[in-house]
């Protein structure tokens, strides 16, 4: 999940200054407790050894979690991993250990969102100015507003399944509220293949929330 970045100097490359503005990833990571190196690597040993279907269903990648967390982490690393469970068997499908972790901060990054904007927009703030590995490299990230915290991208390789991340998202959001009580009216992906173009949520009045998946799968979600 990243933000824009301001001008980069001369010569450097577009991924490397993608690669140098992940704010959000870093911060969903730190939030949550995790070391995000050690997650990767002990949920990619999880899958290897057991297969996506187990290491889904029976614990192996939150195990995976609990070994890059202290134990005061746990119990909301726990809550999370029931989410996921459950998304990713609503939809269908179970994930690679890396479609896990993405699902993961994006269930979080939505949990606190909705919960309370402000106080995500400020620890953002706090961890971008204060904390971020990367706050003192260019190019430089510019601040982050709350608008930029009601969009999200994810950053994957071609054919690494960035649309079930997709369907996995539209589950996440199908139930959810602002504290205003506004919700979703209409989701919209403007990928052309694929199981629909919309799909209908619960009307409500006037929030809103904008949720990219790579190039070419997009969600806007606006109120009617």
């Amino acid at each position: 999940m990243a933000q824009r970045a301001a001008p980069a100097r001369p010569g450097t490359s577009g991924h490397g200054r993608l690669k140098r503005s992940l704010v959000l990833r870093d911060f969903l990571a730190t939030d949550l407790g995790i070391d995000r190196h050690h997650a990767e690597r002990y949920l990619s040993d999880q899958e290897t050894q057991y297969g996506t279907l187990d290491a889904l269903n029976a614990n192996s990648y939150l195990h995976a979690l609990r070994m890059a967390a202290p134990s005061s982490a746990r119990p909301h690393l726990e809550a999370l991993d029931s989410e996921v469970r459950a998304t990713c068997q609503q939809v269908g499908f179970a994930p690679r250990y890396f479609q896990y972790l993405a699902i993961l901060f994006a269930a979080h990054h939505l949990n606190r969102l909705f919960a309370d904007p402000d106080a995500l927009l400020a620890d953002v703030a706090r961890f971008h100015q204060e904390e971020w590995p990367g706050r003192n490299l260019p190019p430089k990230v510019a601040d982050f507003t709350l608008d930029d915290l009601q969009q999200a991208a994810f950053w994957m390789a071609t054919a690494a399944g960035k649309t079930h991340i997709f369907h996995a998202c539209l589950a996440l959001l199908a139930s959810r509220r602002f504290p205003d009580g506004g919700s979703f009216a209409q989701v919209i992906s403007s990928q052309r293949s694929g199981n629909g173009d919309a799909r209908r949520l619960e009307p409500q009045q006037d929030s809103m929330l904008r949720l990219q998946v790579g190039g070419n799968c997009r969600v806007t979600a606006k109120p009617v």
